[in-house]
């Protein structure tokens, strides 16, 4: 998804714009279309239809300053929120989060849905109170 460019591309303001868009998803439910996971000890890349349900989790400081030539391309850490006929056996899901250019400030944004938190059973609410 294609968004207007960061006005100031500098590497500091880049970085605090990764952290923020991480921040901001962490924890969150959102459905993707394209994410990456382990099978064994092979690295994988799935192309899923119908999109799979996904937690974005907390993640390594590395793993959010991570560079691809002039990209800041972000990896976040996810967990699958129930099955997926395509995912059978995988695990370590990760997807690339949003990137920016250093040179243009140039957004490039992972598609993906934010759903909302599902609701718990009555026996799962009580436990909490």
């Amino acid at each position: 998804m294609k968004s207007p460019p960061l006005e100031s591309p500098t590497e500091e303001t880049i970085i605090a714009q990764v952290r923020s868009d991480h921040q901001h998803l962490q924890g969150k439910i959102i459905q993707l279309p394209e994410v990456f996971g382990y099978i064994d000890e092979d690295l994988r890349h799935f192309h899923l239809e119908p999109p799979a349900t996904f937690r974005v989790l907390g993640c390594d400081d590395k793993a959010l300053v991570h560079w691809n030539d002039k990209w800041r391309d972000p990896y976040w850490d996810l967990e699958l929120i129930g099955t997926h006929p395509e995912l059978t056996d995988v695990r370590s899901f990760f997807c690339h989060g949003h990137s920016y250019h250093l040179g243009s400030g140039r957004a490039d944004r992972t598609r993906l849905a934010i759903q909302p938190e599902p609701a718990l059973p009555a026996e799962q609410l009580a436990l909490l109170a």
